[in-house]
């Protein structure tokens, strides 16, 4: 049986906007051929223009039609460059693989084998809040490799579109079969109406529960394959995004803060029902990391002081930000009372806002802080500190990341994480 882009020929006919053609964002405006024929004798005479004039025009317009293309996909956002989200700069250039630390990696499954049917995705009980779901989402592709069965998504798969849609929102002018067919391609899954569409198709399906999916984990998947996988799936979502600086969204919220050209740090103030899991992660990473969840003042010193970032702006983000009782240590600190900065975002627009900062200080005993941490390093963000160790510099004790910027393995390693793992 044969397989083409995930999905079985002929079974289940691709998603594609009706009545136009299909239009491919991901391709390169590198055509130069002219349609015209300039050595046709038998038009040389109506010719107002030379052949080199005539080229020239052509060459104008193909230019001026690739950046108007581009900038209607609004690459990165809203920033006007795909090394820019929202008018802030990242570490990496979005559209240009060699400027990526870790390979271009869009599959898992090059190669199904299962001709019976697949990995269904549908609507049903969601598992925990925040982030979860994305660890529930990226671990559904670890679960296709080991089965060597493609994933499909039913369109009412609320616990997951609910989550990646609002995350990483397409620009309001994009058709509704057109946003399903981009999709598809980033992802690299067949999108289905609804289960009754997958039951017709005569296919067999494995339709994992989230909270199955949530702790799944494949044995034969390196942390570096996976991390890789990961990392081109996010980048390309970012790459797309480009109603997330528009309306009531992170742009607005940034420049509302005055923050975005400014430096500003954000740090992730997680509830305290987190601290139950941190004997788990304790034990899972080898090392006490009570400290990130704690967040102490002289915590969040050590770490903003090297960089000289303790005279700028620190927001608060996270479920436990407007907890009086927790926040008030930090805001009545002497060395921090100046900077330290409350922000009325949603969930999204604080993800947004982290993801920019010059400087991240999250909980590793919370999944959404994780994922923050994951796509920054992706982004190419440097100042993460999730999962932190103390060390001695010039005499004084400082905190420090115990994962190396370029490679982050560490995120994406069941061995250390355990139920955290990416």
């Amino acid at each position: 049986m044969m397989y083409q882009n995930g999905r079985r020929r002929g079974l289940i006919k691709p998603i594609t906007r009706r009545g136009t053609a299909s239009r491919d964002p991901f391709s390169s405006c590198t055509d130069t051929s002219a349609p015209f024929d300039h050595d046709d004798k038998a038009h040389q005479g109506r010719r107002r223009f030379s052949s080199k004039q005539t080229k020239k025009i052509l060459l104008i317009g193909l230019v001026a039609s690739c950046l108007l293309i581009a900038s209607s996909w609004g690459r990165g956002g809203e920033g006007g460059s795909d090394s820019m989200i929202c008018g802030r700069t990242i570490g990496i250039n979005l559209s240009r693989h060699k400027t990526w630390h870790t390979p271009y990696t869009p599959s898992l499954l090059s190669d199904p084998t299962n001709d019976k049917g697949g990995i269904l995705l549908k609507n049903g009980d969601g598992f925990g809040g925040g982030l979860n779901h994305i660890s529930c989402f990226f671990h559904a592709f670890d679960l296709s490799y080991d089965k060597k069965a493609p994933i499909y998504i039913t369109k009412d798969a609320k616990w997951l579109w609910q989550i990646l849609l609002p995350l990483f929102p397409f620009s309001g002018t994009t058709a509704a079969d057109e946003k399903w067919a981009m999709l598809e391609k980033i992802l690299g899954v067949t999108i289905l109406e609804s289960e009754h569409t997958a039951k017709l198709s005569g296919l067999e399906f494995k339709t994992p529960a989230t909270n199955e999916l949530f702790y799944y984990h494949s044995s034969d998947l390196t942390s570096s394959t996976i991390r890789n996988h990961r990392d081109t799936i996010l980048r390309q979502l970012f790459q797309q995004s480009a109603g997330v600086c528009s309306g009531v969204s992170a742009a607005a919220k940034i420049q509302q803060t005055s923050v975005q050209k400014a430096k500003y740090t954000v740090m992730h103030l997680s509830p305290r029902a987190t601290g139950g899991y941190l004997g788990k992660l304790n034990a899972a990473t080898g090392r006490d990391n009570s400290a990130a969840l704690e967040m102490t003042p002289n915590y969040i010193i050590s770490i903003l002081k090297p960089l000289g970032l303790l005279q700028n702006d620190v927001f608060v983000v996270g479920e436990h930000q407007n907890d009086e009782l927790e926040v008030t240590r930090l805001f009545q600190d002497p060395d921090l009372l100046k900077v330290m900065k409350k922000i009325q975002v949603d969930q999204n627009n604080q993800v947004y806002l982290a993801l920019l900062a010059d400087a991240y200080l999250g909980n590793p005993a919370d999944v959404t802080s994780m994922w923050i941490a994951r796509m920054r390093y992706a982004l190419g963000m440097k100042n993460t500190f999730i999962l932190t160790e103390p060390k001695n510099m010039n005499g004084e004790g400082v905190w420090v990341s115990s994962v190396d910027d370029k490679t982050y393995l560490d995120m994406y390693n069941r061995d250390k994480l355990g139920m955290w793992m990416g």
